[in-house]
């Protein structure tokens, strides 16, 4: 049972981050490269690769903040 509690806290925080870095920055990166690019190469692809790494290594930085704040003895 444990552990779909830390299922649902990574798959909401992952979603969350996702949605922030998403927000603030798709307006400047699509400013930044032309509606051409933006469209037919690979510009859209290389924002979402930077979204999910983003996403992906702040998730794994709060999980393993939580996971040491449990073990330190103050």
């Amino acid at each position: 049972m444990e552990n779909i509690g830390m299922l649902i806290l990574v798959v909401a925080l992952f979603a969350g981050l996702t949605f922030l870095f998403y927000h603030a920055f798709k307006g400047y990166i699509k400013k930044e490269s032309s509606p051409r690019k933006w469209k037919l190469t690979g510009d859209r692809v290389y924002f979402w690769q930077s979204v999910i790494f983003f996403s992906v290594m702040g998730t794994a930085l709060v999980i393993f903040i939580l996971k040491q704040g449990t073990s330190w003895n103050f």
